[in-house]
């Protein structure tokens, strides 16, 4: 560490969240060679020393920690492999005799003391018949471990993401029917309270010269393509 080209000695750096007044410090900067951060959210760092026996400080420099993305969250192993069981499940649980489905889905968090993905235990949406649209009632994000971390502790474990399914149609009668692929309004309108990454697992569909989303039409087949579809926002936004 140098100020103005000076080495600094007893060089200490520090940390503090943006807006609040106490300095925390987090070490020299040898030890922090590298320094990975562990906790989201907006702060202000600063390096500070003596020269020649005086107090000296660098400039404060902005950092944002941010909470992972959409495309990080589904390309973890964990939570990849936990979608594509839910999937599984959702399609083996359509049946014909009695003629029933329903969705599935789980909250996804994230442990920053070991960057590990958490998949909450799995919730079921009920049973609905043929004459029902299937729903998943979900209820409210878990709270973050723990609610309020100081920027120098090893980590928390935050709430990043909800993932859930939509059903198949397979064994719906009247194959004129149909229902749109993708997020449904209600989908988007959780996400927006909750302010976490969405994730649905659903049908492709096929397209129709009557709209620009694609359809699902009843009858088709349980094992037709699938996908992966976002829903705003991208990440959890940071505070």
């Amino acid at each position: 560490m140098n100020f103005e080209g000076t080495p600094i000695e007893n060089a200490t750096v520090q940390i503090r969240r943006k807006n609040e007044s106490a300095w925390l410090t987090l070490g020299s900067p040898a030890n922090l060679n590298p320094w990975t951060a562990k906790i989201a959210g907006i702060f202000e760092m600063r390096g500070i020393g003596t020269v020649d026996g005086k107090s000296v400080e660098t400039p404060v420099a902005e950092v944002e920690v941010r909470f992972p993305a959409y495309s990080e969250i589904t390309g973890d192993p964990t939570v990849s492999n936990a979608m594509e069981s839910a999937w599984t499940q959702t399609t083996n649980d359509c049946k014909a005799i009695p003629n029933e489905r329903h969705e599935l889905g789980f909250w996804i968090q994230l442990n920053t003391v070991n960057s590990s993905y958490i998949v909450d235990p799995l919730l079921q949406g009920d049973y609905v018949g043929p004459s029902q649209n299937a729903y998943l009632t979900v209820y409210p994000r878990p709270a973050d471990s723990s609610t309020n971390p100081q920027p120098t502790e090893l980590g928390a474990t935050y709430t990043v993401g909800l993932f859930h399914t939509h059903t198949p149609r397979t064994y719906l009668s009247n194959t004129n029917l149909f229902r749109y692929v993708g997020p449904s309004g209600n989908d988007v309108s959780i996400m927006n309270t909750e302010q976490v990454v969405g994730i649905l697992f659903d049908y492709i569909g096929v397209p129709t010269s009557t709209s620009t989303r694609n359809c699902l039409f009843n009858g088709h087949s349980l094992s037709a393509p699938r996908q992966l579809y976002p829903i705003s926002p991208n990440r959890r936004p940071t505070q």
